[in-house]
């Protein structure tokens, strides 16, 4: 992974031997006090604490890693082991150990709203990848299947390690693209003053990131894609300009969509979204806060 300047070199055997610690402490833990993952997840309903707690368990192998990450020095890479037998790396302190937990877990994207039962070739579009938590989730519940596909994301520390883990486990069939999903190709500036899984398109930022910027349409002519598979989009906002823009493409390609959106008031908000993807797509809202909600449509036969 790319050191940020001014920060500190770790010590990679002593993050070592704090891996291998937590992940013996919590077999040991999960021997003695049963692991108990939370129930279906209801569309208005938070995750408690004691849920948040139990998801956490029920997705690491090595969760008393946490307790470092969440008290110990910002930045420090620490590598992550899932049930499922996949490693990543992710930053202490920060949103990474959640937005991982609650992905991987199938928690924000449920596996039966995935479109998973189309045909083959299976082709994904990530359009806002993160740290590729969602790639590592379809590799888990795909298996052998495999898949293949782009995986946009902006952000250059998140790309980073987008990449990493990629590499770690083994996710070769995706193209990454360092860019901004956006309404054409070109340039933006992306607000950085947030936490790094929030940054944002903000054309009156003056100190942000300049990135570079994709439509839906051309990313996938140029990546040789005619159909998509599942398209997932968690992109701050931007998703009322990237469907009106790639509409297009999406009716006509695009067979499943799990997107988590943004409310900015009327004409920007879930209604506004289902009101254009009804027009091809099954609706369904799977689960909804003050301010952001997670939506799947599925093209109608």
């Amino acid at each position: 992974m790319t050191r940020q300047p001014g920060t500190p070199v770790r010590d990679h055997r002593l993050l070592a031997a704090l891996g291998a610690g937590a992940l013996a402490v919590g077999a040991v833990a999960d021997r003695v006090v049963p692991v108990r993952r939370p129930g279906d997840r209801e569309p208005d309903a938070p995750l408690c604490l004691r849920g948040r707690v139990g998801l956490v368990r029920a997705t690491l192998r090595n969760w008393p890693l946490v307790a470092f990450d969440r008290l110990g020095p910002r930045g420090v890479p620490l590598v992550y082991r899932t049930a499922a037998g996949q490693s990543v790396l992710c930053r202490s302190r920060s949103t990474d150990l959640f937005e991982a937990v609650s992905v991987i877990s199938g928690w924000e994207y449920p596996a039966g709203e995935l479109g998973l039962g189309g045909p083959d070739p299976f082709v994904v579009v990530d359009l806002g990848a993160h740290i590729g938590t969602f790639l590592l989730y379809l590799q888990a519940v795909l298996g052998e299947r495999g898949f293949s596909g782009v995986a946009v994301e902006p952000l250059a520390a998140n790309f980073s390690l987008l990449r990493e883990n990629c590499r770690r486990n083994g996710v070769t069939g995706v193209r990454l693209v360092q860019a901004a999903a956006a309404g054409a190709c070109g340039s933006a500036v992306l607000r950085t003053d947030v936490p790094p899984d929030a940054g944002y398109l903000d054309p009156g930022c003056a100190d942000g990131e300049r990135v570079a910027t994709v439509e839906l349409g051309e990313l996938c002519a140029q990546a040789g894609i005619e159909t998509v598979s599942l398209l997932k989009m968690d992109i701050e906002g931007g998703e009322y300009e990237v469907l009106d823009a790639s509409w297009p493409f999406m009716s006509g390609h695009v067979r499943t969509v799990v997107m988590e959106f943004h409310e900015r008031g009327p004409g920007a908000d879930f209604a506004a979204l289902s009101a254009r993807l009804s027009e091809v797509f099954e609706v369904r809202l799977l689960h909804r806060g003050p301010e952001t909600g997670v939506l799947a449509a599925h093209r109608r036969e």
